[in-house]
């Protein structure tokens, strides 16, 4: 059963700003003038004028909610821009690369480049370490880990010289303690390291005022309590010279402080300098 519509009671008017017929009750009749909220805010709001932040051109607006920085899309493009243009490695064309992706190192403009390189001859090159020839990929040539002809090489350079070649030389826990210390201003020195036979050990920091040598050890790197037959060789080996610097640092007269990456904190370094 269906029932019967029910009558209109108003009446049909014409907006104000756009002469379209709309219908309002009867109770409405006394304020009502525009067929929508739009055709109010033209009527009796000022245009809002706005300049672009990118070409400078004057832009009008007739709601606050609708206003933007830039009068098109390409000129937001274009103010949103913050990389760099740097070359293709093989054929030497310019091209942009965006900020996020210069972390990345790109060397070829296109996948065309790419698969090119992939079909040229390793490159020919000589270790730093050793100065034995090796070979190498086109595309891996020109990166620092390129000077060495095995990770061997590689460790044995940065024990005889305290420069470090690795891909990470400042972890997130040594960045960490790094701040605190800036923070309560204690000069400080990053890599610090000591003669070791034909070698030398590197300490995280070192505190001149102090005299003290700090070293911040990762809770899986150096098998936080973890039991010597449960460890990996990995974590072994870090163990093992964990115990050659703490000798080493005693025997220099320094006082060495370890802390795990868990337990950094303003008031655990504070309480290590008092």
């Amino acid at each position: 059963m269906s029932w019967p519509p029910k009558p209109k009671t108003g009446v049909t008017l014409n907006c104000k700003m756009c002469n379209t017929e709309f219908y309002v009750q009867r109770h409405q009749l006394s304020h009502a003038k525009y067929c929508s909220t739009k055709c109010y805010h033209s009527d009796t709001l000022e245009p809002i004028l706005k300049a672009c932040d990118a070409c400078g051109k004057i832009k009008s607006y007739k709601y606050i909610y609708y206003i933007r920085s830039t009068c098109s899309e390409k000129c937001a493009q274009a103010l949103n821009k913050t990389g760099e243009h740097i070359p293709c490695k093989m054929c030497g064309k310019q091209f942009y690369v965006s900020g996020w992706q210069l972390k990345r190192n790109p060397t070829y403009c296109s996948n065309e480049c790419k698969n090119v390189a992939m079909t040229l001859p390793d490159v020919k090159l000589k270790c730093t370490y050793c100065k034995k020839p090796f070979s190498r990929s086109h595309r891996n040539s020109g990166k620092s880990k390129s000077r060495f002809c095995s990770v061997r090489c590689l460790c044995r350079h940065n024990n005889a010289t305290g420069v470090s070649f690795a891909r990470r030389t400042n972890t997130k826990p040594e960045q960490a303690v790094a701040k605190i210390l800036k923070k309560l201003h204690i000069q400080f020195k990053q890599t610090f390291s000591i003669p070791y036979g034909e070698s030398r050990k590197v300490y995280d920091f070192y505190l001149s005022k102090y005299n003290m040598l700090i070293e911040v050890d990762g809770t899986y790197w150096h098998a936080k309590r973890v039991r010597r037959k449960d460890m990996s060789k990995v974590q072994l080996h870090n163990r093992d010279n964990d115990k050659i610097k703490n000798r080493l640092a005693k025997s220099q007269g320094y006082k060495l402080i370890r802390i795990w990456e868990d337990e950094i904190s303003e008031q655990k370094i504070k309480e290590i300098l008092l």
